[in-house]
């Protein structure tokens, strides 16, 4: 899943940032250059992979009413 979201927030970035990535710092540079388009194949794979953790989110769901759970993997 963390194809997916390098894949998707690169997108995003562009559309907010466009020609404009001197006006923010320099890790905003470092995001967009890691977040290529990938091969066919790959990103194949990753719908695959957002469709089972959909599935499982609603599987999950039909059993809780919340799932508590880090959002990050270093402390705030």
């Amino acid at each position: 899943m963390g194809a997916m979201f390098a894949l998707e927030g690169g997108v995003l970035n562009e559309r907010l940032f466009g020609d404009r990535p001197r006006e923010f710092s320099p890790r905003v540079e470092q995001m967009r250059a890691g977040s290529a388009v990938p091969d066919p194949a790959t990103w194949i794979d990753l719908q695959r992979d957002r469709q089972r953790v959909a599935r499982d989110y609603a599987e999950a769901f039909c059993e809780v009413d919340a799932i508590v759970a880090p959002v990050a993997p270093f402390p705030a």
